[in-house]
């Protein structure tokens, strides 16, 4: 089952909170001052065991995010090559066999596992390259990656899961491989936490997504709207109707119906109707037509 979902907590219950805290910490701090030699030890003991779980749970996260990421780089690979385990090793194939022997070392230094571990890993995966490449070469690699990624995590001082993270980031493997977003989709390898090299920002992708999903819903571009918009005005100004505006606009001959009607300057009012897709012909060059006269009513004397 999962996590239940806790509600948001408002202002005051926040402010509750931190001043239960602040108590809290208080009266720690007096009892550790307060606190004979044996007492202060063992609240050190208790603070170093909290510290040490909390980095165990970090160090545990990172490995299950590499495990997650070696995963994602062999659906890569299984989706380019259009099978599970190509049968020729070629400069591609090998690449992607690196990258995966880069991640297997650091989870071997983040979980204390050997070449041995890893090894079944890639037998039973890609047999037949692993073979081609043999696993005496492999194993050299493995370790000298696994003697890197322990001597860089001991210079660290542990605090976040960075200092845990050793080897290819997935902004590296993509830009290297050149993944894009939607081979990450048709391989089935974009929620193992890898990334893509599209020029598109995730805030673009999301847009354009949202636009996708408008569309099936069945609403309009706004571009279609605007364009009704002006229709609509094009046809006051003509002194018809809407409907007959559409209608010379799919046959093509909207602009020889607005020069008919003997509209000065209506070459302003075409800019949006003169695509391509609406085919119609150049309009003639009217700017300079007279306004024409207002019909006056003469009074009978």
């Amino acid at each position: 089952m999962g996590a239940t979902r806790r509600t948001p907590q408002s202002a005051e219950e926040r402010a509750n909170l931190k001043d239960e805290l602040d108590g809290a910490l208080w009266t720690f701090n007096r009892i550790q001052s307060a606190a004979g030699p044996t007492l202060r030890n063992e609240i050190g003991e208790a603070e170093r065991f909290r510290i040490s779980y909390a980095l165990d749970e970090l160090r545990r996260g990172t490995l299950r995010q590499r495990l997650s990421h070696r995963a994602g780089i062999l659906r890569l690979m299984r989706h380019e090559a259009g099978q599970d385990d190509p049968p020729e090793l070629t400069d591609r194939s090998r690449l992607y066999i690196d990258f995966m022997v880069r991640i297997s070392a650091h989870v071997g230094a983040l979980s204390a596992s050997g070449w041995t571990s890893a090894l079944r890993w890639f037998e039973r995966r890609l047999p037949a390259l692993i073979a081609q490449v043999t696993p005496e070469a492999l194993a050299v690699e493995f370790e000298r990656h696994r003697t890197e990624a322990i001597a860089f995590m001991a210079r660290r001082i542990s605090s976040t899961r960075a200092s845990f993270h050793w080897g290819p980031r997935p902004g590296e493997i993509a830009t290297t491989l050149q993944t894009t977003t939607a081979q990450l989709r048709d391989a089935g390898a974009n929620r193992y936490g890898l990334t893509s090299i599209d020029p598109e920002s995730p805030k673009e992708r999301d847009l354009k997504r949202k636009e996708r999903q408008r569309r099936e819903a069945g609403m309009k571009p706004q571009s279609e709207r605007t364009k009704t918009a002006e229709r609509k005005v094009l046809a006051d100004c003509l002194g018809c109707s809407l409907r007959t505006i559409q209608r010379h606009e799919h046959a093509g001959t909207l602009a020889e119906f607005v020069a008919s009607r003997d509209v000065a300057k209506v070459s302003t009012l075409l800019k949006t109707f003169t695509e391509d897709r609406f085919a119609t012909p150049p309009l003639p060059d009217n700017d300079d037509m007279e306004e024409p006269q207002p019909k006056t009513v003469r009074h009978v004397a």
